[in-house]
């Protein structure tokens, strides 16, 4: 399945509430305008730095009305699949509000952004699932206009949380995505199997270190003046620690220009495959676990269904815990990883 024809059709993408049948409700857009208030302010910006700006957003739509609080000038929305597109064009003329937003469909990994254009983007859990990140990278950073600013949300190889995605993404490989759709109706909430289906079949889900991008943005004179979730950029895992996210706050130091030498950071070849047992040579368990589905028979079952969503409820409540800043003992992370190794015994 392409990129194209996940989000709007299999999945609506996760982060906030959802209900089935009502993607634009006022509930949703009122959750998000506030999400997007409060993360504008953690970047010390509000209405005064945006009014008469001229914006940039991708993904489902409701963020790009959650921005028009702030009164900017133009919102540039785009979005990979066209069901989301076309679904959000509606809404935009049932609203009277299409001079305020533009929305089109566009490929981040091919289609150019205009060039120094925009004064701020909001990019929210996008980056990882674009088909080349170094080239939508690239081009959203030609796309920012001197002393703009961007918010800047990425997956983080070596916590928890992304560990265990990749897990279930591993023992779903050979199970059909409708097979295991028919088992959360049964089993879960719409919202719970949302958010499943999103990590556990996207396309892409494409993992950078922070460093990685770190040297990216640098090298096209992107300053990252704040950020939330980073702990030990120089480290390569610690699920005690680590959220599941790093935001960087940043800002556009200088107008595009050519560099001599481009920055391969973000390359397909420097991706981390966090179930590359390379990464934890003394990490017993953690080993064991990576064996242990190595060797596991992944037939479709709903046996591999049910360790799925055991394994999603575990890692619900351990993103509670580093959301909430909770300290996390050794213990606590081997009790998961032993809870682990006993599904895969069964």
């Amino acid at each position: 399945m392409l990129e194209s024809e996940f989000y709007g059709t299999v999945c609506s993408g996760a982060g906030f509430n959802k209900k089935e049948g009502d993607f634009f409700s006022e509930e949703n857009i009122n959750f998000v305008k506030k999400e997007i208030f409060d993360n504008c302010k953690r970047m010390n910006l509000d209405q005064s730095n945006l009014q008469d700006k001229i914006v940039m957003n991708i993904g489902s739509g409701r963020e790009a009305l959650g921005l028009m609080q702030f009164k900017p000038k133009k919102i540039y929305h785009y979005d990979i699949s066209h069901s989301n597109i076309e679904a959000f064009q509606n809404i935009l003329a049932s609203k009277n509000i299409e001079e305020h937003i533009v929305s089109k469909q566009l490929d981040l990994s091919m289609d150019k952004l205009p060039s120094s254009t925009f004064d701020f983007i909001y990019l929210h859990g996008i980056i990882q699932h674009v088909n080349d990140v170094s080239k939508a990278m690239q081009n959203i950073s030609n796309s920012l206009r001197k002393n703009g600013y961007m918010w800047f949300y990425f997956y983080r190889p070596g916590s928890l949380a992304v560990f265990l995605g990749s897990l279930q993404r591993f023992l779903l490989k050979k199970t059909d995505i409708n097979f295991f759709k028919e088992f959360l109706k049964h089993n879960c909430s719409y919202e719970f199997a949302n958010g499943i289906l999103d990590d556990c079949y996207v396309p892409n889900r494409h993992l950078f270190y922070p460093r990685d991008y770190i040297k990216f943005l640098e090298h096209n004179d992107i300053e990252i003046y704040n950020d939330s979730f980073l702990i030990d950029k120089d480290k390569n895992y610690d699920f005690e620690r680590f959220h599941q996210s790093v935001i960087f706050f940043t800002k556009k130091l200088s107008s595009p220009q050519q560099k001599d030498t481009p920055c391969t950071s973000l390359d397909p070849t420097n991706e981390i495959d966090v179930l590359d047992t390379n990464h934890y040579t003394k990490e017993h368990k953690i080993l064991e676990i990576l064996k242990l589905i190595n060797n596991k028979d992944l037939t479709q079952s709903n046996d591999i269904n049910k360790l799925v969503l055991e394994i999603e409820i575990i890692k619900l409540n351990f993103a509670k815990k580093i959301f909430k800043k909770e300290f996390i003992e050794k213990k606590y992370i081997n009790s998961i990883l032993n809870n682990i190794i006993s599904h895969l015994n069964i």
